[in-house]
């Protein structure tokens, strides 16, 4: 069974490359560039995993976990940040973020954290 990805993130290349390395690995994967369109997508489709950049032009990523974390409480979530505040770290684990990552990070080292955790 294929396992569907969301990646919502507004940087361009880094969401391209993580895009096709999943499709690679055998995932079906969707993309979102910024907080409306990971929204919408959301409503659209049936996901096991969102990787989520915290910084998104529209709305703030922890706003988008808030949500994810209300309506789709067993999706699993990893949140991307270049902003390594502990506070933020910490108030997104608090929602029950699953896993996070630093930017920037190695695209296969997010891939191989995305698998461990489809797995």
């Amino acid at each position: 069974m294929l396992s569907n990805v969301l990646v919502v993130d507004n940087e361009t290349r880094l969401r391209a490359t993580i895009s096709m390395l999943l499709q690679n690995s055998g995932y079906q994967v969707s993309i979102a560039e910024d907080g409306v369109k990971a929204l919408s997508r959301l409503g659209e489709d049936l996901y096991r995993l969102v990787l989520l950049d915290l910084e998104l032009p529209d709305i703030p990523g922890i706003e988008i976990l808030r949500t994810i974390r209300s309506s789709y409480p067993n999706l699993l979530v990893v949140i991307l940040t270049s902003e390594a505040s502990p506070d933020i770290i910490q108030e997104a684990l608090e929602l029950g973020v699953n896993d996070y990552l630093l930017k920037p990070s190695d695209p296969n080292f997010i891939i191989e954290k995305l698998r461990n955790l489809l797995s």
